[in-house]
């Protein structure tokens, strides 16, 4: 590219000072790269109290200290959503929640801005797919934009899917430009989107993928990298990616059991390995710093020097690395949560969610905003999701709360059970049939602690929320 593309800089954040956006070395390269050069990548900008994309940044640390969200019982903000509503979870910044609904194989999907004060419509931009196609051909691929590929960043709002990437002017929602070339997971740099995508099928399964490193300006491709090879099964291979500090981290399952998975580091700058490591326990679930790299071995969690891939320390358990930052990463297996230093692995602190056996944190998900800790426990189906607060400092309860009523349900039960997002002293996340943000309840009457699924600390019984209809002002 001859010149660095114009954005909307705003009183924002910088990743260069989070450690999350540099330039590497190249030390070997790959016979699969296409280059194109283009200038070094250096900051990416956005408002601090927000959640702008799933994870919250590229290396999926799900970790902003600049964030807030509620610490007390929680009432209903607003909610947006109908009995129909198939909406995404959400991704919140610069004042506006971001949300995607609809699925190709039903009709259209739209992208809504939507007011985070009071959730009223900014508004809504149709995204481009075959859904023509769709309803003529049953077989017609039905690829499907994914909150989870969709991040805001300068003022702009991406999103993509499998064969096309979209980009809006995020105040008015005008499209700026859109191109036939897309993926998961995606990424966003100072120059770069990057993302994975699937190579081309043989007919029936996939056949390898590849990290492609889009232009922020145009959407033109400048340099793509390829991982391939599929085993004699019916399973598909699999990608994931995470990027900090001018390095892509890329753990690639070709699914043979004849081949071993590798985890490679890729030049950001030109497309280029740096490194590459192989095993054949590795399962994903990465997270990644300018100073650690997490993979999850499924019965062993390794943490790895991001510059070189040698190993820095490991925990013999089932943790998955959930969140990090601070010099603290936050872990889970689902039962029990861990903070261990992020340099040595040395321990913090530990409590367990599950001490009655019934209780599970919902997917494995941990997000930090400022000084809280958030998670939602769950325990069957007959019983209502609850979001936990912790002290990040101390692993210690600040409260479990009920979820306040945002439909009326047959069942008379109350689900969270996607990804939160705190940010703007607001929690929000798909609850029930909508988009709910959730806030501190206004009449502080309770502290809202109930420990009946057995966890170490405890107190009253939460409130019972507000009606739909009459929620409590925040």
């Amino acid at each position: 590219m001859s010149k660095k593309p114009k954005f909307n800089r705003r009183t924002m954040l910088s990743l260069t000072a989070a450690g999350l956006v540099g330039s590497s070395t190249a030390i070997a390269a790959s016979d699969d790269v296409v280059l194109t050069e283009y200038d070094a990548d250096s900051s990416v900008n956005w408002d601090t109290d927000a959640w702008p994309q799933v994870g919250y940044d590229n290396g999926r640390t799900s970790y902003n200290a600049a964030a807030s969200g509620p610490t007390g019982e929680l009432s209903v903000s607003w909610k947006f959503g109908e009995e129909s509503f198939s909406g995404q979870i959400p991704i919140v910044a610069d004042g506006t929640v971001y949300t995607i609904q609809g699925a190709p194989l039903y009709g259209v999907q739209k992208l809504y801005a939507l007011s985070s004060d009071d959730g009223t419509e900014r508004w809504v931009a149709e995204l481009k797919g075959d859904y023509e196609q769709n309803a003529k051909d049953d077989d017609a691929p039905r690829y499907t934009y994914d909150m989870r590929s969709t991040a805001v960043a300068d003022g702009t709002v991406y999103t993509s899917r499998l064969d096309r990437t979209e980009v809006f002017d995020a105040e008015n929602g005008d499209r700026l430009w859109t191109v036939e070339t897309g993926g998961n997971n995606i990424a966003v740099t100072d120059e770069l989107l990057v993302v994975d995508s699937p190579l081309l099928s043989d007919g029936n399964h996939e056949v390898g993928h590849r990290v492609v490193a889009l232009s922020r300006e145009d959407g033109s491709v400048e340099w793509t990298y390829n991982f391939r090879g599929r085993g004699p099964t019916t399973l598909d291979p699999t990608l994931d990616i995470v990027v900090a500090d001018g390095s892509v981290y890329a753990l690639y399952d070709a699914v043979d059991p004849e081949e071993k998975k590798v985890l490679r580091s890729i030049s950001l700058d030109s497309g280029e390995e740096e490194w590459s490591r192989e095993a054949t326990s590795l399962e994903g679930d990465m997270v990644a710093t300018a100073s650690e790299l997490y993979v999850s071995l499924g019965n062993a969690l390794l943490v790895l020097d991001p510059k070189t891939g040698d190993e820095k320390w490991t925990n013999d358990s089932e943790y998955a690395v959930k969140a990090v930052g601070d010099g603290t990463a936050y872990c889970t297996d689902g039962n029990v949560v861990t903070a261990f230093d992020a340099a040595s692995g040395a321990e913090q602190w530990r409590v367990e969610t599950n001490r009655r056996g019934s209780a599970r944190i919902v997917h494995d998900e941990l997000v930090v905003a400022g000084d809280v800790l958030y998670y939602t426990i769950t325990k069957d189906d007959t019983v209502n999701d609850k979001p936990a607060v912790r002290d990040v400092e101390t692993g210690e309860l600040l409260g479990r709360y009920e979820l306040p009523e945002t439909a009326d349900r047959d069942d008379g039960l109350l689900d969270a059970t996607n990804y939160l997002a705190p940010a703007g002293e607001k929690l929000y996340t798909v609850s029930d049939d909508a988009l709910v943000a959730f806030c501190d309840k206004s009449d502080d009457e309770s502290d809202g602690v109930d420990s009946d699924d057995g966890d170490d600390s405890g107190g009253g019984e939460g409130g019972d929320g507000s009606d739909e209809d009459e929620f409590d002002d925040c």
